[in-house]
């Protein structure tokens, strides 16, 4: 018996095939241009550190900032979630498009 020599497609060949066919069909185009839509327009990050006693006023500066930049009309989010690093922060919005951002800490 003779053996092919090619080489058999490996299931993450086949993956990234089968997704670079989803993302070139009409639904992919579809899905890809939803999520890049903006929700946001501007993101305030409070910067703050584990043990340190002025997050509160961090905090409190970052929607201060928020209100002042909301009365101009302008969607803003204050991204106060304590579980994530700045850098995630930064990146995680990055990723949704929000091309601007506020840092706020001490």
């Amino acid at each position: 018996q003779r053996r092919s020599l090619q080489p058999q497609e490996s299931k993450k060949a086949q993956k990234a095939k089968e997704w670079q066919e989803w993302a070139t069909s009409k639904e992919g185009q579809d899905e890809r241009k939803k999520k890049l839509d903006r929700k946001h327009e501007l993101v305030v990050i409070p910067v703050f550190w584990r043990g340190r006693h002025d997050k509160d006023d961090i905090v409190r500066a970052a929607e201060d900032i928020k209100a002042c930049i909301a009365q101009q009309g302008i969607d803003v989010w204050v991204d106060s979630r304590r579980q994530y690093s700045p850098g995630q922060k930064f990146a995680h919005w990055e990723h949704r498009g929000v091309m601007l951002r506020i840092e706020v800490g001490p």
